[in-house]
């Protein structure tokens, strides 16, 4: 049987499909499959980065909320979070914009959830979230506006509403 890891094409092939499957668990999105980097060196660093984000989603996850927010801010200061797709920037910046939140901080949740959604967040709890976080802000016309396109994209979503 012939062994298909072995060599560089081999190891770069596995290197790659290892870095699909971080990102799609750290995300939760589903990727599509792309060429692998160029050189052995950007390959480990894009396979260090997809692990930095899985580690900052299991330790979000587990409920360590300030430990999982400063893994964030680390990741979204890292050029390798702008070289990721705009559905894979919405999806980690929401999370970030999770972390935030649940660490009691707000005015950060906000900005966060405002980027995921400028990034083209398909999601609508980003939406609404933006909207609790200007609300408890006291960013009323942020709130609106959110709460706004997210009635406008997801109408039957808001149908759930309740007044609080």
């Amino acid at each position: 049987m012939l062994d298909r890891t072995r060599g560089p094409r081999g190891q770069r092939r596995m290197r790659a499909c290892a870095l699909a499957m971080a990102l799609a668990a750290a995300s939760g999105l589903a990727l599509a499959q792309s060429p692998a980097p160029a050189s052995a060196e950007s390959t480990a660093e894009t396979a260090y980065f997809a692990q930095r984000l899985a580690d900052a989603r299991r330790t979000l996850d587990a409920g360590r909320h300030e430990r999982a927010s400063t893994l964030y801010a680390a990741l979204l200061s890292d050029p390798r979070f702008e070289a990721l797709d705009d559905e894979q920037r919405a999806a980690v910046l929401s999370l970030a914009a999770r972390a935030a939140m649940d660490s009691g901080r707000p005015a950060e949740g906000q900005s966060l959830f405002a980027r995921a959604v400028a990034a083209g967040s398909r999601n609508p709890d980003d939406w609404y979230w933006q909207a609790g976080a200007a609300m408890d802000n006291g960013d009323f016309l942020a709130a609106t506006a959110a709460m706004t396109g997210f009635v406008e994209q997801w109408p039957s979503c808001s149908t759930t509403l309740h007044p609080g």
